[in-house]
């Protein structure tokens, strides 16, 4: 009986943690540290919610250089899973070449994969699936190419191997 209360407990501290953790003040914590490697987020409206975090009109600079633009970004933070997912991602001016229109944009964590976050994402180019490793900092992503991704993007087409009939991305960093 003492171990059902225990665990109770403590996930009843864990639920009350993340609904009172003061989620925009992390943001602006992972803005300012971004900051720092020349990436500015401007955004419209921030907004917080029971567990999570939504973000409205995010335009993301480098520099002075403005690269995309995020219709909606949403956050959510748990005990096992913690989510990151990005809607309606359109690149700025000249990098259109470079970085494709994304309808959706997810990332995300769990304590039971503790060395990897999962990435996922539809857009013109296809669908893409993959993940990267945080100890080996490698990023892994198979592409599910759309009918006209070759004609559309051959700069970004060049950067994929083709793997058993999948097209590969691979890069450490």
């Amino acid at each position: 009986m003492r171990i059902i209360k225990f665990l109770f407990f403590a996930v009843l501290f864990l639920v009350l943690l993340i609904a009172f953790l003061p989620k925009e003040n992390i943001y602006y914590v992972l803005e300012e540290k971004l900051s720092g490697y020349g990436v500015n987020l401007d955004e419209e409206n921030v907004k917080e919610s029971f567990a999570g975090l939504d973000l409205e009109g995010v335009n993301v600079l480098f520099g002075s250089s403005n690269i995309a633009y995020i219709k909606t970004a949403a956050a959510f933070f748990g005990i096992l899973y913690n989510k990151v997912e990005l809607t309606s991602t359109a690149p700025s001016g000249n990098m259109r070449s470079f970085i494709p229109l994304m309808d959706k944009v997810s990332a995300w964590y769990t304590p039971f994969y503790p060395t990897k976050v999962f990435l996922r994402g539809e857009g013109g180019i296809g669908s893409i699936s993959g993940s990267y490793n945080l100890y080996d900092k490698k990023i892994y992503l198979e592409l599910q190419p759309s009918a006209d991704f070759s004609r559309r993007y051959p700069m970004l087409n060049a950067n994929f191997k083709k793997i058993d009939g999948r097209l590969v991305y691979e890069l450490s960093f």
